[in-house]
């Protein structure tokens, strides 16, 4: 969390499952900028540096993810570039994830279509949930909910209000639930099957409790 540059990288071949994890921005941290703008992702993806079709091929296998950039538009216009940036021939394979809070959901360029995968994800982008930068969207594109609404969480409602602010707080540590992170209503919603992001609505506990601390720069 609160990273300056992308928060998950992948690369060189990388296929490893990662299931439940969690990317959160922080308003106030420094972001990387390429060229003057803005260099930051929830995840950025490529095969090698070149995007070459060299094996063997990165291919995440990644479930139950919730990627929370922004909740203010135009600061997440400047600060950040895309939930998801999948490019140089990466292939993918992620499902039941949330991507929201930022000025683009997810950005394809030029990945590896065939044998990819991106399933069963809520996407939120202020100008674009899905932009395919270049190429084309994996050959397994299907069950996926999208929105660009002016306020991330009206469409999201994780919390189970669209009122609520669940992006990274800026207030003393004390005050932020971690519970706002789990949806209680809206697209993501669902069973301990079924539900979306990488918080279960069911649980009685949430699996960061006892150990991870959200607000490090408070103390």
């Amino acid at each position: 969390m609160s990273t300056d540059d992308d928060d998950f990288d992948f690369d060189f071949g990388y296929s490893g499952t990662i299931q439940y994890a969690l990317s959160l921005k922080d308003p106030q941290s420094t972001n990387s900028t390429s060229g003057g703008n803005s260099d930051s992702n929830g995840i950025e993806s490529d095969n090698d540096g070149s995007g070459s079709n060299a094996s063997p091929k990165t291919k995440p296998n990644l479930q139950n993810f919730t990627f929370l950039g922004i909740n203010n538009s135009g600061t997440a216009g400047t600060k950040l570039e895309n939930g998801n940036h999948w490019r140089r021939a990466s292939a993918l394979n992620i499902t039941r994830s949330i991507i929201a809070g930022y000025g683009t959901g997810v950005g394809f360029e030029n990945i590896t279509t065939t044998g990819s995968t991106f399933s069963n994800n809520v996407v939120h982008g202020y100008t674009n949930a899905i932009s395919v930068i270049s190429g084309s969207t994996p050959a397994n594109y299907t069950g996926n909910s999208t929105s660009t609404a002016a306020t991330a969480n009206s469409y999201l409602l994780l919390g189970g209000v669209a009122s609520i602010n669940p992006f990274y707080s800026t207030a003393t540590a004390s005050t932020f639930d971690p519970w706002n992170l789990v949806p209680f209503a809206g697209p993501a919603y669902g069973t301990s099957s079924t539900y979306k992001g990488a918080f279960d609505p069911e649980a009685e506990t949430l699996w960061t409790d006892g150990w991870t601390e959200f607000q490090p720069k408070t103390y």
